[in-house]
């Protein structure tokens, strides 16, 4: 059946019945696969089987088909973020895999945020207030969706068969390593196999690709088209011993005791950092954007986040770049016209103060 012969009363009706969060993740992969047909036009064919594959899955009764364990499933994949989530199961279903294959997903964004005592009600309830304060406001419906989502994860995690083999993906930022510590920790009362994968790793050993640029190295943004080869090759990958399980295990329990709210990678390590880590970066992207205008003026927080993101050394999204933003319009440095309620509404320039001084600076240099 195609869209254009699907009553509209029917469309509709569909994606009113479709629970928020995976409402957003049929969105995400539609905008992941259009990106993937701006850039790579020859795919289209296949990108046209990929929506059509998720148009098909939003007509089929949530009971027809659950990702989530059962007892009869081989393999259980852990995955941290919505959109790796997303081109997972494109790929499995692609392969043929979505009875022996099933998937878990870890939703939060590790890099930021507080950490302390996350698998506590405590702290979850410490992190949702945290989230509240600088990312983006809720209500007493979103603080309670929290608990339910993690009592939600809980049961994911119990219904692991003993015999399935658990493969738990993580590239090498500190959102995805620190969700793969707590996912570790979360089976530590679990004796199945447990193999580590870096999607992205063996993207670049797989397919000849250079290494990625730290701020790109993230599982969500590979090209779908890599990741069915990708999921095969992980089959030939060996356990992790009794040692490596505990030594993650305790790494997490590290994390969860310490008060930070910001993670980078350094050292090969997951290490907390201040909030103001990127303040930088975002003022120095500020000033370039200024040296390409003809006349000193104001810049639309969209692209300073964006061009941020593109250079920063790690990878973070741009609800944090946008709060350290506001911060910084807060502290002086950056002078604003409209209004924060969201990035699209407002511009930035730095402030008159900040540029003598920064105009100071480089008269001195030279």
């Amino acid at each position: 059946m195609s869209i254009i012969q699907l009553p509209k009363k029917a469309i509709v009706g569909v994606i009113r019945s479709q629970p928020e969060q995976e409402s957003k993740l049929y969105l995400m992969q539609v905008m992941a696969i259009v990106e993937t047909l701006k850039q790579e036009q020859h795919l289209q064919e296949e990108c046209c089987d990929k929506l059509f594959q998720i148009y098909e899955e939003m007509l089929t009764p949530p009971e027809a088909h659950s990702w989530e364990p059962t007892e009869e499933c081989e393999r259980v994949h852990i995955v941290v973020g919505d959109s790796f989530a997303g081109s997972m199961k494109n790929s499995l279903r692609e392969l043929g895999r979505e009875h022996s294959d099933k998937l878990i997903c870890l939703r939060d964004h590790f890099a930021y945020g507080p950490l302390w005592h996350f698998h506590e009600r405590e702290g979850l309830m410490r992190r949702w207030e945290w989230l509240q304060d600088h990312i983006h406001p809720g209500d007493d419906d979103d603080r309670d969706s929290i608990f339910r989502s993690n009592e939600h994860l809980m049961q994911q995690f119990e219904r692991i068969p003993p015999t399935g083999s658990v493969y738990v993906w993580g590239a090498n930022n500190a959102h995805e390593q620190s969700g793969l510590r707590y996912a570790i920790y979360l089976l530590r009362d679990k004796s199945n196999h447990v193999v580590l994968c870096d999607a992205v790793e063996m993207k670049q050993q797989l397919f000849h690709t250079p290494p990625t640029h730290n701020a790109s190295y993230y599982s969500g943004e590979l090209h779908m088209d890599k990741l069915p080869t990708i999921l095969e090759h992980s089959l030939t990958y060996s356990p992790i011993d009794v040692e490596e399980r505990r030594r993650l295990e305790q790494e997490w329990r590290v994390l969860s005791e310490d008060t930070g709210n910001l993670r980078v990678i350094k050292d090969g390590k997951v290490a907390n950092v201040p909030v103001d880590y990127y303040d930088a970066c975002l003022l120095q992207t500020v000033e370039q954007l200024h040296q390409a205008q003809d006349e000193y003026n104001f810049i639309k927080s969209a692209r300073v986040i964006g061009q941020a993101l593109v250079s920063a050394e790690q990878y973070v999204n741009d609800s944090y770049f946008e709060y350290r933003l506001r911060e910084l319009i807060y502290s002086g440095m950056l002078e604003i016209k409209g209004i924060p309620r969201a990035m699209r509404y407002y511009s930035v320039k730095r402030s008159n103060g900040e540029k003598s001084k920064s105009m100071q600076t480089e008269i001195t240099h030279d």
